[in-house]
């Protein structure tokens, strides 16, 4: 799949998702954004079709963008002053059609040039 289709794809479900008229986001729509964001670092990781350059640089963004792990702990979290971070949990945020989730264990090779 490439970069423009992908793209496409996530601007569609995200749009479909601010449609609504003064709607809050919700923290399952938070967190569905975030794995969202890290499917996409990993679409273009790994997308031959693209400059090596733009494939390293997503290799990059993912070895420091949260993982499911992170997101996890993540959503758990309380200050003492009882606010959180409004995330929930990644087991609570369906996968639709074919996503790939930033995990722990994901190696992102460097492209070569």
């Amino acid at each position: 799949m490439n970069v423009a289709r992908l793209g496409s794809l996530c601007i569609s479900k995200l749009s479909a998702t601010l449609r609504r008229e003064n709607a809050m986001t919700t923290p399952v729509e938070r967190t569905r954004a975030l794995l969202w964001a890290g499917s996409l670092l990993i679409e273009i990781a790994q997308d031959a079709s693209l400059p090596p350059s733009i494939r390293r640089r997503a290799v990059a963004v993912a070895r420091h963008f949260p993982t499911v792990e992170d997101l996890a702990g993540m959503s758990t979290f309380r200050h003492s002053s009882g606010l959180a971070l409004g995330l929930a949990p990644p087991s609570e945020v369906p996968i639709s059609g074919q996503e790939f989730r930033l995990h722990d264990s994901t190696r992102l090779e460097w492209p070569a040039d």
